[in-house]
């Protein structure tokens, strides 16, 4: 098994290599082109050739962010630099460019994005496994704290304790949200209108056209999985079609 493992990667790292090296080069080609039409043709070019790599990777998803942003498409930019931002959180490369995307996009990040970014430091700087791993151990340590002011009584330990059990609840608190913002948000990729019900004869809940780029909770998926019953930004609540929103 191991060898046949081996085997596969001596195969098949040369064809992502030669991928990521043509992606790159017509990335750079499109940034120094001036004509628009030879500018979108390297970057679509290049979103071809990192399309073509089958990797879960912060910085393959960062750099078909940046196509998707070259290309004018806010929605997919702001969706990739998203995925990008889950598997390299500390990164500040691809929190500036996930800030400029929004701002060209017009849209505005979630409230509670920002809550979190600032009560909560461990929720938008440290992985989930990280934060769990976390989690665990202040568990531990707050449980030895615990027992050492049970039977000592010293107020060191009682405030070690307050303090280790304090910061185990916020990290706790951040896993919930993350638990919860994974299984219900998506990003609206494409403007939309919101209807009432599941098909395009039904009425358009507001005459107002949804801005790409925004992030939706999911409240419900149509039996035939074509539209999506989502709550927008402006609260609004309604059904797009299953193509045009993409999950986190």
């Amino acid at each position: 098994m191991k060898r046949l493992f081996l085997a596969y990667l001596i195969f098949i790292t040369p064809l992502f290599a030669g991928s990521l090296e043509e992606a790159h080069h017509c990335y750079l080609l499109g940034e120094k082109a001036i004509q628009m039409e030879e500018r979108e043709r390297y970057f679509n070019q290049a979103l071809k050739s990192y399309s073509e790599v089958e990797l879960v990777d912060a910085k393959l998803y960062f750099n078909l962010a940046n196509c998707y942003y070259q290309l004018d498409q806010r929605g997919m930019a702001i969706w990739y630099y998203h995925k990008a931002q889950a598997l390299a959180p500390r990164n500040t490369k691809i929190e500036q460019n996930l800030k400029r995307a929004y701002a060209q996009s017009s849209v505005t990040p979630p409230a509670m994005e920002k809550v979190t970014s600032q009560l909560l430091f461990f929720h938008t700087k440290l992985l989930s496994s990280e934060r769990q791993i976390l989690f665990y151990l202040l568990s531990f340590i707050a449980f030895i704290l615990l027992s050492l002011c049970i039977w000592l009584k010293k107020a060191l330990f009682r405030n070690l304790s307050i303090y280790s059990l304090a910061l185990l609840g916020i990290i706790g608190t951040s896993l919930v949200v993350s638990n919860q913002n994974r299984r219900l948000s998506a990003i609206l990729i494409q403007p939309s209108f919101i209807r009432c019900d599941a098909g395009k004869h039904y009425k358009e809940v507001d005459s107002k056209l949804e801005l790409a780029g925004q992030k939706v909770k999911v409240l419900e998926i149509s039996p035939d999985e074509k539209w999506v019953k989502i709550k927008a930004a402006s609260n609004l609540e309604g059904y797009v079609p299953a193509e045009k929103i993409r999950m986190l």
